[in-house]
């Protein structure tokens, strides 16, 4: 045990041990900085995403009971269309069928 404090005493005492140790401590430091950015940046992403996807089934939501409302058949090819499109065109489709009365 006495031979451990001694080397690690004298190894402290060293300016290339402790040179290495300030830049492993910098490195860890740094890693982490980058790392909390890039949870940030997801998580904002994962909530920009989530908003549009919820727009986006509110949209259609809307659609399908429009369409209910005014007897207007909502096939499945007409499902799977409003599933690909994207939010400009579900506005688009909704403000077309109040107009229009149809699909």
């Amino acid at each position: 045990m006495t031979e451990a404090k001694e080397t690690l005493s004298h190894l402290s005492e060293d300016p290339k041990v402790a040179s290495l140790s300030r830049e492993r401590e910098l490195a860890r430091i740094t890693h982490q900085i980058y790392m909390q950015g890039a949870r940030e940046e997801g998580l904002e992403k994962g909530r920009e995403e989530g908003l549009e996807k919820g727009r986006a089934l509110g949209l259609i939501e809307a659609i399908e009971s429009l369409c209910d409302a005014f007897s207007i058949e909502v096939t499945e090819t007409h499902h799977a269309s409003l599933q690909s499109m994207s939010l400009g065109q579900l506005r688009e489709q909704l403000a077309r069928i109040k107009r229009d009365r149809h699909w």
